[in-house]
């Protein structure tokens, strides 16, 4: 008896590891990785941007291939519709700020602190599109199809605006 339920365990455990490898999805992209102070180009590398998907979260890896140092990583907590970077927790405050192929939402920081990180560019499908440092940088995570469609820097743009 103890040997049929050992075997029905066991079964179990490697169907659930399974199934649960199966609800991930996983996308991969080549990308560009460019930096603004204010409004000039001060880096411009190639990236691969990963999309990994699952019942609770959106992971989005941007590998940068000339510096792994420089590479990022952002979560978006779907229950949540929250942006996690580091330390550092992101909400909704508006809507289509900027419309494209897909419509961009802006995000910012739920508790803003000195220097802290600026508003975040993002689509739950494409992910990130542009962030502020906080300190005059700007990043810009770009595609094939919208590197050439887009005018830069643009937080910086859509500050000059307001």
């Amino acid at each position: 008896m103890r040997k049929v339920i050992y075997i029905i365990c066991c079964v179990g455990i490697l169907f659930g590891c399974a199934k649960s490898k199966k609800q991930e999805q996983i996308q991969t992209k080549n990308g560009k990785l460019m930096v603004y102070d204010m409004d000039q180009l001060i880096r411009n590398n190639e990236c691969e941007i990963i999309r990994i998907e699952n019942d609770s979260s959106v992971i989005f890896k941007y590998k940068n291939l000339i510096d792994s140092t420089k590479s990022l990583e952002f979560s978006y907590l779907k229950a949540d519709s929250m942006i996690l970077f580091g330390p550092d927790k992101f909400v909704k405050v508006e809507d289509d700020v900027l419309i494209e192929e897909l419509n961009f939402d802006r995000y910012e920081l739920i508790e803003p602190y000195p220097d802290g990180m600026g508003p975040v560019i993002f689509n739950f499908e494409y992910g990130v599109l542009a962030f502020n440092n906080g300190w005059g940088m700007e990043f810009h995570l770009l595609t094939d199809k919208n590197k050439g469609k887009l005018k830069f820097p643009l937080t910086y743009k859509m500050e000059q605006k307001q």
